[in-house]
């Protein structure tokens, strides 16, 4: 009995000091009030439990509460990171898109005789984005004489020469290193 009394001494001890910690660490918001009723129900059934206990043999009080609690905190992590992860994602995804619109604004810009498609691969390493590789797609604008086929060779090939200025250019206004940009002919 004595060991029965210590345990529930114990476990309101400690419930009381982690809603005190709770309360220490969550700012003064209407988030504070969910935190007061959620550890109040808490502290209701813990002391209840010995009562309960003794009127029904059948009622296991949750000894496992506290693990039960470091699982919730450990799934509510999980999910954060999940969420962090996505969140960084989706805003890689927005750094690459709006990359792209500067670099095709800034060639019709600057090389305003042909059409651009850009796409931008970034990559996000120690809390820094940094650009993996740029393509650009040079369209001719208007009608090109047609050129002879060669059957066995690749339409699409990537060119620096030729295109040194339009490499350099970006290279410059976006300070990216000449060997993350390519240009291709389209």
């Amino acid at each position: 009995m004595i060991v029965f009394l210590k345990d529930w001494i114990t476990k309101i001890a400690a419930l009381l000091i982690i809603f005190t910690a709770a309360q220490i660490l969550v700012p003064n918001n209407a988030f504070k009030k969910y935190i007061n009723f959620t550890f109040g129900l808490l502290l209701t059934y813990v002391m209840i439990s010995p009562v309960l206990t003794l009127l029904n043999k059948d009622f296991r009080p949750a000894d496992n509460l506290f693990v039960n609690f470091y699982t919730v905190n450990k799934n509510m992590e999980k999910n954060r990171e999940d969420s962090m992860e996505k969140t960084m994602e989706s805003s890689m995804k927005l750094f690459e898109t709006n990359l792209q619109k500067l670099v095709i604004d800034f060639l019709k810009e600057k090389y305003p005789s042909n059409g651009y498609e850009v796409k931008a691969k970034s990559k996000y390493l120690d809390g820094i984005i940094t650009i993996d590789n740029i393509t650009v797609v040079v369209l001719p604008l208007g009608v090109k004489p047609i050129e002879d086929i060669e059957i066995s060779s690749n339409n699409s090939k990537i060119k620096k020469n030729g295109y040194e200025n339009i490499i350099n250019s970006i290279s410059e206004e976006f300070n990216i290193a000449i060997q993350n940009i390519n240009v291709i002919e389209g």
